[in-house]
């Protein structure tokens, strides 16, 4: 006799009564988080997130960006100011 498993993801903002429809992940102040989310929800949150992420620039990750910003002391994107010589 054959079993086979179903997994069914539910909303993680309803109490467990609706199917979610996509897993979305997301970091805020260096914590990442996941929810899964179901069609009204996920719709809502891609409306409050558009304003930021209309204004954002996207971050890579990785060793390699990190190397880059770091050679010959330049500023990396994310550095929030860089020092300019004053030429003398």
């Amino acid at each position: 006799m054959a079993q086979s498993t179903q997994v069914v993801l539910t909303c993680d903002v309803h109490d467990g009564d609706a199917e979610a429809v996509d897993t979305v992940a997301f970091t805020v102040e260096g914590k990442s988080y996941a929810c899964e989310l179901c069609e009204p929800h996920l719709a809502e949150f891609r409306e409050a997130m558009e304003v930021w992420s209309s204004n954002s620039r996207p971050v890579r990750s990785g060793r390699a960006s990190q190397g880059a910003s770091s050679r010959a002391g330049r500023a990396s994107p994310s550095t929030p100011y860089a020092r300019r010589s004053s030429g003398l």
